[in-house]
């Protein structure tokens, strides 16, 4: 989504460009609403990362519990879980005991005296900066596009405003 707003924005400002070479009307329109596009869909992408923190959380959650019931039974769960547990410093999906719970021993990769949460939550705190982040780039490049779309309908009315005067 925020890939597709930046090729928007980039193919809107090649055209914002044409149109101040050619003084087009119909260009700047044009100009003006794939900005008014372009902000519009920062801005639902940064309301829906606010809004969707939940879904997140919950796909994680049941994702990771799942894999600690295959734990054992899948050799490339196994090691992708050991790696996570290392990397980020967490064991099981909520906690240690979850390998109990499935009547598991505990793996090397989980130290229940070192890592004192689970790694739903080691996640969650992981990628809840970059959701804040992204959050607020989207929020702020929406409001920017609004003062660009602002200052470009301004110049627009004032370019019909002179060509009305001429005639």
């Amino acid at each position: 989504m925020i890939i597709s707003s930046g090729l928007l924005c980039l193919i809107t400002a090649l055209i914002g460009l044409i149109g101040l070479i050619k003084q087009k009307q119909c260009i700047a329109l044009i100009h003006i609403g794939g900005l008014m596009i372009s902000a519009i869909i920062e801005f639902s992408t940064a309301t829906m990362s606010a809004v969707s923190k939940d879904q997140f959380f919950m796909t994680v959650n049941s994702s990771l519990h799942e894999s600690v019931v295959h734990y054992h039974k899948d050799f490339d769960i196994k090691n992708e879980f050991n790696n996570l547990q290392m990397t980020l410093g967490c064991c099981g999906a909520s906690y240690f005991r979850d390998y109990l719970k499935i009547h598991s021993t505990t793996p090397s990769s989980c130290k229940p005296t070192s890592y004192g949460f689970g790694c739903v939550a080691a996640i969650t705190r992981y990628m809840q900066q970059y959701i804040i982040l992204l959050m607020y780039l989207c929020f702020i490049f929406a409001i920017l596009k609004g003062i660009y779309i602002t200052i470009s309908i301004l110049l627009f009315r004032k370019t019909v405003d002179k060509g009305n005067s001429s005639v």
